[in-house]
């Protein structure tokens, strides 16, 4: 019998704006409520993470690392698969040496899986974190027997590098300011207003756009 899953929902500011946790946190209201649509109901209800930063940004001593080391931990000891539920490409990090950090020492003890919702239409993206952060790393760069990405990881890796390399000449944004549940308005890069019918209380929903 499969372990049900520990699902944490997570998303970014590109900064501290006016309102920016109630933003956030009626944009996961709205994704949780299509996840679970799509996937069944969740086993138990965690705490939404969100927080405040640049996503090239290394994270400092606040709740983003500490919460998802947490929940690692706690997929460890319980054998539970672990699920992050991402709000756009970038709404976690998309600095690959973060990337590498906050998941290497978990890839061979905890099963962790990102889904990312983002496109247009929005959907749920599958990645493999074990396969992302091999091919982060560079593990295979040299190697013609190397295993093919899964489609879904290869556009995370892919947007990653590309926003990575973006945000170098333009990341101005200020120091990370998490909490374990709120909202705001999601970076520049992945998000826009959706109309609010789309989560039926007249809150606002991010709407993932991918310029690249």
């Amino acid at each position: 019998m499969d372990m049900p899953e520990l699902a944490l929902f997570v998303a970014r500011a590109s900064s501290e704006e006016e309102g920016w946790q109630d933003y956030l946190r009626n944009s996961l209201l709205y994704t949780r409520n299509v996840y679970v649509r799509h996937y069944g109901p969740l086993s138990e209800e965690l705490p939404f993470l969100v927080f405040a930063q640049s996503s090239n940004r290394r994270f400092p001593s606040d709740p983003v690392p500490r919460t998802i080391t947490a929940l690692l931990t706690r997929g460890r000891e319980t054998g539970r698969p672990v699920v992050l539920v991402i709000n756009g490409w970038d709404g976690l990090s998309t600095n690959p040496i973060v990337l590498v950090d906050l998941f290497e020492a978990w890839i061979n003890e905890v099963d962790i899986t990102l889904r990312v919702f983002a496109g247009n239409p929005r959907r749920f993206f599958e990645v493999s974190v074990v396969h992302a952060i091999e091919a982060i790393r560079g593990d295979y760069e040299d190697d013609d027997e190397a295993p093919v990405l899964p489609s879904d990881t290869k556009i995370f890796v892919d947007k990653v590098h590309a926003y990575y390399l973006m945000g170098i000449t333009r990341n101005s944004s200020p120091p990370s300011a998490a909490v374990p549940r709120g909202e705001s308005r999601l970076n520049g890069l992945s998000e826009a207003r959706s109309s609010p019918s789309e989560i039926g209380d007249g809150g606002y929903s991010p709407s993932m756009e991918d310029p690249l």
